[in-house]
């Protein structure tokens, strides 16, 4: 993180827990830096990892988001990053939970804490799923 010149092409999700598995969240909208993918609603740990504007996956994986305090009765979960691009670096790759806090990154199912930034809603999501919104980065431009 930090080091891509562009928006992601997409962002994966990955499930640890699950062997692994991986998602493929895609932009909300064509004017929109919000991406989201709808994931089951078993998942309570998972990993990111940006795909790059080249088609490559950008770099390692996240350190763990711990979502069990969200799931599964969350419809809707957002994570994003409130600090400064100089230190989305080491709170990503902090290991093994990335950092999430106060000026780190921001998990929650509470849409009013990110309703400002976020995307308008309005997709159908299937059953026994829960979305998962990956909000803005900072990038490293020029």
């Amino acid at each position: 993180m930090n080091t891509m010149t562009a928006a992601p092409l997409s962002v994966i999700v990955i499930d640890p827990v699950a062997n692994y598995v991986q998602y493929g969240a895609r932009q909300e909208s064509a004017k929109c830096l919000w991406y989201s993918v709808c994931v089951p609603n078993t998942i309570t740990k998972f990993q990111i990892k940006a795909v790059g504007a080249d088609s490559c996956p950008a770099g390692n994986p996240s350190g763990l988001f711990d979502a069990s305090q969200l799931a599964p009765k969350s419809t809707d979960i957002w994570l994003d990053y409130t600090g400064p691009s100089s230190t989305i670096t080491a709170d990503y790759n902090a290991y093994p939970n990335a950092n999430v806090g106060n000026q780190k990154f921001r998990l929650t199912n509470d849409q009013t804490v990110v309703a400002a930034e976020a995307c308008p809603q309005g997709q159908a999501r299937p059953d026994r799923t829960q979305r998962l919104h990956q909000g803005p980065l900072p990038l490293a431009l020029g």
